[in-house]
């Protein structure tokens, strides 16, 4: 049964005061207080390592400039350099912590709204979600946020979702966004990866039991898929063509497992819940789902040439990445020179 939202409250006018209102009232109904606070509490912390690693680095950086050209190494004009290279990005840092609040609190103001005009239910975050794909067997510290459910036409559940794993003694954090489909009908079990190295991929694996099912074509160099044996020729009958053109429209950038009679979408960084895109995004899945339920011979995505743009650019997280990249590589760029000016105009 095709799904339809109505959208107006993610795009309504969000009264500030409110907002702040209802998320310290939720946040202590929910028992989220404490998790809030140890959370603000560890990234002040990174905040605090970030900028003195980099200024470490920056130091080093231009007492490498100095003494290539002609300097005697560290002095008073390496520290003020290296400060200055550093303090674009602490500035960034601080006012994140002064909006960062305001647009989650505006957020979950919006997505509260939205659940109650489309009957789901939106909880703050969930500890340890208990799901059956691989995503949520790996790793430590998991917790899925904004977690939105629908229990009909066909039951769904949407959230972003955080982890860390470790790597020798670093500890990595790793984030995702899952959109879970009941299915109508049996399906096999598969994991479905993107195949772009452009795609960074989390830390879980198909199930042990699964080897790589070939594919030819766009579909075979999207994305690898992975089955038991046994079920290889089950596998090849649902992904039809359409159903191929369909994922490749839809799930390019992220992942999909069907385990236990449920779909997984995984994209493969946390996108907004409360964007346009993302349940423009989720109408589309469950229409898909819907197609392969009743064969997989009509399945189709929007033609609205907006909707796709949109789509893209709720997927596209190295565009939101690159003003951070430029912020940060500029100031040293330019500090790197003054160090070889000052340098070479002092000797």
């Amino acid at each position: 049964m095709p799904v339809s939202f109505d959208m107006s409250a993610l795009s309504a006018p969000v009264d500030p005061a409110v907002a702040h209102r209802e998320f310290q009232e939720r946040i202590d109904r929910e028992g989220r207080r404490t998790g809030a606070r140890v959370g603000m509490a560890w990234s002040v912390f990174q905040t605090v390592v970030l900028v003195a690693g980099g200024g470490i680095l920056a130091a080093l950086a231009v007492v490498a400039v100095q003494l290539a050209f002609g300097g005697e190494g560290l002095n008073a004009a390496t520290v003020i350099i290296a400060a200055l290279v550093v303090a674009p990005l602490a500035v960034a840092r601080v006012r994140s912590y002064r909006t960062g609040p305001d647009a989650v609190e505006a957020d979950v103001y919006r997505l509260t709204r939205f659940a109650a005009a489309n009957g789901l239910s939106h909880v703050l975050a969930e500890s340890d979600p208990d799901l059956p794909a691989a995503l949520f067997q790996v790793g430590g510290a998991r917790v899925a946020s904004d977690v939105m459910v629908a229990a009909s036409p066909r039951r769904f559940e949407v959230a972003n979702y955080s982890y860390e794993t470790w790597t020798a003694r670093t500890r990595m954090p790793r984030s995702a966004t899952f959109a879970v489909l009941e299915s109508g009908i049996p399906l096999p079990a598969m994991t479905i990866r993107a195949a772009s190295p452009s795609d960074q991929a989390g830390a879980w694996a198909p199930q042990p039991q699964q080897t790589p099912l070939p594919f030819e074509g766009g579909f075979g160099s999207t994305f690898r898929v992975f089955c038991a044996v046994e079920d290889a020729d089950r596998v090849r009958a649902v992904l039809t063509e359409p159903v191929q053109t369909a994922l490749i429209a839809l799930v390019r950038h992220g992942d999909v497992e069907i385990v236990g009679g449920s779909v997984f979408f995984l994209a493969r960084r946390q996108l907004r819940l409360a964007d346009v895109a993302f349940w423009e995004w989720v109408e589309d899945l469950v229409a898909m789902v819907d197609a392969v339920d009743d064969g997989g011979v009509r399945v189709g995505t929007s033609a609205d040439p907006a909707r796709r743009v949109r789509r893209e650019a709720l997927f596209d997280g190295r565009r939101s990445s690159r003003p951070f990249v430029l912020g940060c590589l500029l100031p040293l760029v330019v500090g790197l020179a003054a160090a070889a000016l000052v340098t070479a105009f002092s000797h």
